[in-house]
């Protein structure tokens, strides 16, 4: 069994928009706008999305609950979606293996970001390089899927997975002491990074390529 690292939600690049930390441990999962085709309508908004412990209005700036949201990885149906671009070169999608998933919040007390490991996916299936449509997919909610139901040209070769997920009920603080007990490899470089340019972003920006983590018995 492999395990891999992967960032997902919303990071400072897509302000206004953040996804809160509450003061106990609990947080909000927020996915990315979707990037294109807000005019599909069978894409969630903003407004849309089921929260666990916050209403939307209270986070989600007024003028951007009707955004189209990217809701990637979907954690009620167990499916993430992506393009196998040079970020996944080398990811073992084997059925059996596990996505980490790891993402930007924002502490509601003190304003600032903080990065925490937030959920897992166990993946049972996988399709690669999707250029047809299955029957399969149509009870899926993930936007990959809902985006070629509405237009079959978007059938795009997309890669997709399906399994058991779990979206944490408290963040994991993704700290620079776990990412080298994690990747021991690593452990000179990701403490110059984290030196260089903070916790934050040194590891946002070392661990933007999906890594396989090395030691996964230290995952908390």
């Amino acid at each position: 069994m492999k395990y891999y690292l992967v960032n997902v939600g919303v990071n400072s690049s897509h302000r206004p928009l953040y996804a809160p930390l509450l003061p106990d441990g609990r947080f909000e999962y927020v996915p990315i706008p979707q990037p294109k085709y807000q005019e599909c309508p069978l894409l969630p908004t903003y407004a849309d999305l089921r929260y666990r412990w916050l209403r939307a209005e209270q986070f989600i700036p007024a003028r951007c609950l009707r955004w189209k949201a990217h809701n990637d990885p979907d954690f009620e149906e167990g499916t993430f979606g992506w393009y196998h671009r040079i970020r996944w070169a080398g990811v073992d999608l084997s059925p059996g293996n596990v996505l980490v998933f790891y993402g930007r919040l924002v502490d509601m007390r003190s304003r600032e970001s903080v990065l925490a490991i937030i959920g897992r996916l166990y993946i049972e299936r996988v399709w690669e390089r999707v250029r047809v449509w299955h029957p399969e997919f149509e009870h899926l909610r993930n936007p990959h899927v809902l985006l070629a139901k509405w237009d079959r040209r978007l059938l795009d070769g997309f890669f997709l997975c399906q399994g058991s997920a779990e979206l944490f009920e408290t963040a994991v603080p993704f700290t620079p002491e776990l990412a080298v007990a994690l990747f021991p490899s690593h452990s000179s470089k990701i403490r110059e990074m984290a030196g260089r340019f903070g916790p934050v972003r040194g590891l946002a920006m070392f661990f933007r390529k999906v890594r396989e983590i090395e030691a996964p018995s230290e995952l908390p």
